[in-house]
């Protein structure tokens, strides 16, 4: 994993929160393929981890085509990125489904068909789920 992530922290972060995971799991001692359901796990995570890269890294870009006048203070940016791990953090009370669904839309700029296709699940489902996504995000933005 620190290889394909380039970071050994990195690395060893998702790797323990593959482990988390495990054991807050349900299923844990019913799994047969142990090793398999760790390896999804792990890819979700850095699948997510690159999804938010993509994010924070989409935002500076912008911060910096911004020109000094209107750019943002550093209480302005620092306000901004707070809020970004507190809609990180609201996403991770949605299902895998529904947070990877929310990142296809807002963020790859999928279609409903094709997430639909990705996920394994029906147009109207994958509607459901950013619904859902995007009420858990608003929750945030409701709150100072």
């Amino acid at each position: 994993m620190a290889r394909q992530l380039g970071s050994r922290s990195k690395g060893e972060e998702i790797a323990s929160e593959v482990f988390v995971r495990l054991a807050a799991s349900r299923q844990a001692e019913n799994l047969r393929e142990p090793r398999a359901f760790l390896l999804v796990v792990a890819r979700r995570l850095i699948a997510e981890l690159r999804r938010r890269s993509v994010l924070e890294a989409s935002y500076l870009d912008a911060l910096r085509a911004v020109s000094a006048e209107t750019a943002p203070s550093p209480e302005e940016h620092n306000a901004f990125l707070q809020l970004l791990q507190r809609m990180d953090h609201a996403l991770h009370g949605v299902s895998p489904k529904a947070r990877a669904a929310f990142f296809f839309y807002r963020i790859d700029h999928l279609r409903h068909q094709d997430i639909a296709e990705r996920l394994n699940v029906s147009v109207s489902m994958v509607r459901k789920y950013i619904d859902t996504a995007e009420r858990a995000c608003a929750g945030v933005l409701d709150r100072p």
